[in-house]
């Protein structure tokens, strides 16, 4: 099911009088998204069934660059020749470079707060 109840609350509660008592947690476990719903019936000693709606809303969140058309999501720097041949006509000490403006796209459904950047070695 999507929605479950740990065990020991499926073992029922006494609720005294002018009292609460938590039912909770109830999990919420999608496996697709969109929206998704279930039933919980309560039964009490006072009435049959108590039915309790539930409702959930899955979604994904998915970054991806908003230029590149490469299925690793590859962003490239390429020097060419003639920015070496510059380089080695300049009397600059400091090494070769590039820049680039990178755009992000989430392509997913539900929003996400980049908090960091990193980077590290390696290929897709």
């Amino acid at each position: 099911s999507t929605f479950v109840m740990p065990l020991p609350l499926t073992e029922g509660t006494l609720v005294p009088p002018h009292t609460e008592r938590p039912l909770g947690p109830v999990y919420f476990l999608p496996k697709a998204e969109g929206g998704h719903g279930a039933t919980v019936y309560l039964r009490t000693n006072l009435t049959l069934l108590t039915p309790i709606a539930l409702r959930g809303e899955a979604g994904t969140g998915k970054l991806e660059f908003a230029d590149s058309s490469e299925s690793c999501r590859i962003l490239r720097f390429h020097f060419s020749s003639q920015q070496y041949d510059d380089k080695a006509m300049a009397s600059v000490d400091e090494p070769l470079s590039a820049a680039k403006n990178v755009t992000i796209r989430n392509t997913g459904t539900l929003p996400i707060d980049v908090h960091a950047l990193s980077f590290r070695g390696g290929s897709c």
